[in-house]
């Protein structure tokens, strides 16, 4: 049997970010399609040849794509698709349909677990919900075998004589280290570059899920509601196989919540000092569980930057988005970095349930005083799934079920009585001009620049930054004038 996998170019050619719970037009720099090489390795140890196809790093346009699926004409094609971009990606199935009649297309992610209705149809004739490395498996061999009977593969929804099926829910994989390392040998590794270093670098998984309730998130109605982690010589087993055979020795552990439980941090760190690797790495945090003592370990095991959802400057609005920390936790988080040398990025959003033009002024206010290194400024986004995006349906927040407008961050689809989607997103923009158009912080950027290729990222960085709010405005004016024709 023969298949592929697809990481799919927009019509627009725009570049987006398809990562699990990450949905989002490309700021910077662009990642490796990890849960593809995770599907992937899974289906080679069975004997299945699998191939790659990341229409993004290719830079594909969408003819491209299509023609490349073409050429490889295999059994099963399966594409990580995403809310914003599943209307894209429908037209990409049914072009390769057209094409290859007798192929059979599978979606996963985010919107496939939470809405495969959305998907399944005569051209997309399955959906995985949840992890999709086992469902993927099972398909392969059911189809392989020339079966028809799907309805015992867990985790699986299929369109089946003018009907839609959903079977039982699969559960998680427990025991993460059973998974093989990515198959990372299919993806063009030296292509994906660090956005300022301009340095070779990939993503690894240290865990899963997330034992926390934020109502915006979209790990639960993905990875379900708990947290499995690897252990810390499995994860260095990858790391050292990454050197030795990939040369890349720049890492983002790109898992939900890296350090839930500050033991394991601490593990990892001296598994990686204990095997003497000299690498460079980055990875998600909460502002709790985050002490002076953990943080040191992870500088010294080569932890450069570390990334805070910090979300809001008003304690109200986090205790409402079910955050479970409070604005105090997120200044020590980002002086403790301050305090051992890590660099800080802080996520912040504007737009969750109860926000006010007041609390957006808290949240803008705290970045500026505790002066983190970088910062994101989102506008909140309800995902389907999520406990956002219910509470937005049954209070009557939601501006639009057009898809397209639910890119992450940059979405206008929420709007309150007293706080508008026009007034949302022009305080992500308004934050954004504050916090980086200062005298001070081209000093202190200026100041970091040590090399060419600093200097050349960082401007690259930063044009990107303007283009895509640029770009993004002229989107949604003329969504807004497609809407009054």
């Amino acid at each position: 049997m023969k298949v592929t996998l697809l990481n799919p170019t927009l019509m627009s050619g725009e570049k987006v970010l398809r990562s699990e719970r990450c949905q989002v037009k490309l700021l910077v720099g662009i990642w490796p399609p990890i849960a593809l090489a995770y599907i992937a390795a899974v289906l080679r140890r069975e004997g299945i040849e699998a191939k790659i196809i990341d229409s993004v790093i290719l830079d594909h346009t969408f003819e491209d794509m299509v023609e490349a699926i073409v050429q490889e004409s295999p059994d099963l094609v399966i594409v990580q698709s995403t809310t914003p971009t599943i209307y894209d990606d429908l037209e990409g199935a049914k072009r390769i349909k057209d094409l290859l009649p007798e192929v059979e297309i599978v979606f996963f992610g985010v919107h496939a677990t939470a809405r495969p209705e959305d998907i399944l149809n005569r051209d997309v004739k399955f959906a995985i919900r949840g992890e999709p490395e086992f469902t993927s498996l099972e398909l392969c061999r059911c189809i392989n075998n020339g079966k028809n009977n799907f309805e015992n593969i867990q985790g699986l929804s299929y369109f089946q004589n003018g009907q839609i099926y959903h079977n039982p829910d699969r559960p998680p994989i427990f025991d993460l280290d059973t998974l093989p390392f990515p198959a990372r040998e299919l993806l063009s590794n030296e292509k994906y570059l660090l956005p300022i270093a301009k340095e070779p670098f990939t993503l690894l998984k240290t865990s899963r899920g997330c034992p926390y309730r934020c109502i915006y998130c979209t790990s639960i109605p993905y990875y379900g509601p708990g947290w499995r982690v690897r252990s810390a010589e499995n994860i260095v087993a990858e790391i050292k196989e990454v050197i030795r055979n990939f040369n890349i020795s720049n890492f983002f552990f790109s898992s939900d919540t890296f350090n839930v439980r500050e033991s394991h941090v601490v593990e990892i760190c001296q598994e990686i000092k204990k095997e003497n690797l000299k690498i460079k790495w980055m990875c998600n945090s909460r502002v709790d569980n985050f002490s002076y003592e953990t943080a040191k370990a992870m500088k010294e095991a080569g932890c450069w930057l570390v990334a805070f959802g910090v979300e809001s400057g008003s304690d109200l609005i986090l205790k409402q988005a079910k955050k479970g920390t409070t604005v105090d936790q997120g200044r020590k988080a980002i002086e403790i970095c301050k305090k051992v040398g890590i660099k800080s990025l802080c996520y912040f959003m504007s737009g969750l349930p109860g926000e006010t033009q007041e609390s957006i002024k808290k949240t803008l206010n705290f970045a500026l005083k505790s002066e983190p290194d970088y910062v994101h400024f989102f506008a909140a986004t309800p995902f389907p799934g999520t406990e956002f995006f219910k509470m937005a349906e049954e209070n009557g927040w939601l501006t639009s079920y057009d898809w397209r407008r639910y890119f992450h961050g940059m979405s206008d689809v929420i709007s309150y009585p007293n706080l508008s989607a026009e007034e949302i997103t022009e305080a992500t923009k308004l934050a954004y001009r504050k916090f980086y158009f200062r005298p001070q912080r081209f000093i202190k950027e200026l100041a970091s620049i040590r090399t060419l290729g600093d200097f050349v990222g960082r401007t690259e960085t930063f044009l990107n930054l303007i283009r895509t709010w640029i770009r993004r405005g002229a989107i949604i004016a003329k969504e807004k004038e497609d809407i009054g024709k």
